[in-house]
């Protein structure tokens, strides 16, 4: 029995690539700059030529490719219609 068992090897398990030095800190810097951009978005309620101001972007429409690749579309585009943006009077 003993033997049996002795010759059998163990299996292995598929280990995942161990990641990067760099591509950890590529994920790390997406992810603060994600958090950052949703609270300030939030702040501002929502107003983005204020973030863009703030944030030091140098346009809105910047600021609107950074909420694309920080994956923050589906808040913005629930923004409205949850009522987190508050209008200010026309000018």
């Amino acid at each position: 029995m003993l033997d049996s068992m002795a010759t059998t090897k163990p299996t292995k398990r598929p280990t995942a690539k161990p990641a990067t030095l760099a591509e950890i800190g590529r994920e790390a810097a997406k992810a603060a700059q994600r958090k950052a951009l949703l609270a300030e978005l939030k702040r501002q309620d929502w107003n983005l030529t204020a973030t863009a101001e703030t944030l030091g972007v140098a346009s809105v429409s910047n600021l609107l490719r950074s909420v694309v690749a920080l994956a923050l579309e589906a808040e913005y585009e629930a923004a409205p219609g949850a009522g987190k943006i508050v209008r200010g009077p026309k000018t």
